[in-house]
């Protein structure tokens, strides 16, 4: 159901606008950069303004792609460093394993064109704090209406302060 909602908002944006929902996402994201997390030479990840949860990053390629088949050899690449920089500074956030779903948007298989979609990766988390994890409500899960109770700005704050750690340590 998501996917579905997500293709037909990105084809209604693409009739209104005429520019592609993502396209423009990811260059206002880049332009404010206070969400940014990570960026390399393909990818941008950030904290969007609409998080369900406070440590939720969406990846989103540079170049417009509608699946990870069309990707060259270079953004496979960069894909592999920006999932290592996301996940690493997950587990460096808190100095402990980091739990997330790590979710691959793209468009259907079904042979129809979608030129409107474009490809990105969506990571979750339900941890809050080192301590916490956010669990929904049964008025969020049921209404499809999360409630995330954090500034996207501060956590992308703290995770690109991590991922920066993360780097340190390991590109030594």
């Amino acid at each position: 159901l998501k996917i579905e909602r997500e293709l037909e908002m990105a084809r209604r944006y693409q009739e209104k606008v005429g520019s592609c929902l993502f396209c423009d996402l990811l260059e206002e994201e880049k332009t404010d950069g206070n969400r940014v997390v990570y960026e390399n030479d393909r990818y941008l990840a950030f904290i969007p303004q609409f998080a369900e949860y406070p440590y939720e990053v969406v990846v989103i390629p540079k170049r417009h792609l509608g699946s990870l088949t069309e990707m060259e050899e270079n953004e496979r690449g960069d894909l592999a460093d920006v999932i290592r920089a996301i996940t690493g500074g997950y587990d460096t956030l808190f100095h402990k394993p980091f739990p997330y779903m790590m979710n691959m948007h793209q468009v259907p298989t079904d042979g129809s064109e979608y030129p409107y979609y474009h490809y990105h990766i969506e990571f979750y988390s339900p941890r809050r704090t080192a301590d916490a994890l956010k669990y929904n409500a049964s008025s969020e899960s049921g209404g499809w209406s999360h409630i995330n109770p954090t500034q996207p700005e501060e956590k992308a704050r703290e995770l690109r302060a991590a991922i920066g750690d993360f780097l340190q340590q390991n590109d030594t």
